[in-house]
């Protein structure tokens, strides 16, 4: 069984549900810094209702770019206190960086639209209790 465990956030075996801006998504958490790094390369991205949470150890401005990634993707970043701090809509290919506007330790990466039908900027957080 392999268990991954979210700088003691939580614990967990198999699928992961979070709830981003009051929507439930599944997600996949990289635990290697290889799959951290490998993303969405070379794969069809999420579905709807899927995606993939970045947990990293600190605060930092954060930057992800698209090399080898097939399809557009929306980013959202959070803060330690799970607030988001920022958003981007990454296209496919190219060297382009997308960074955060601000210090984040969380960063989601969720399927292309994902920020037109349910961002709500005023009240958008992260939470791993659902």
């Amino acid at each position: 069984m392999h268990f991954i465990k979210l700088f003691e956030e939580f614990t967990t075996e198999g699928d992961v549900f979070i709830s981003v801006c009051g929507q439930r998504v599944k997600v996949k958490i990289p635990s290697t810094s290889s799959e951290m790094q490998r993303g969405y390369m070379f794969s069809d991205g999420p579905k709807e209702g899927e995606g993939m949470l970045f947990v990293f150890q600190k605060e930092e401005v954060l930057s992800f770019w698209m090399k080898d990634v097939k399809v557009p993707l929306d980013i959202l970043f959070f803060d330690t206190d799970k607030n988001l701090v920022s958003y981007k809509k990454m296209t496919p290919g190219g060297e382009n960086f997308y960074d955060s506007e601000k210090p984040a330790k969380y960063a989601l990466e969720l399927p292309s639209g994902w920020i037109e039908k349910y961002l709500e900027e005023n009240n958008c957080k992260l939470n791993f209790n659902i």
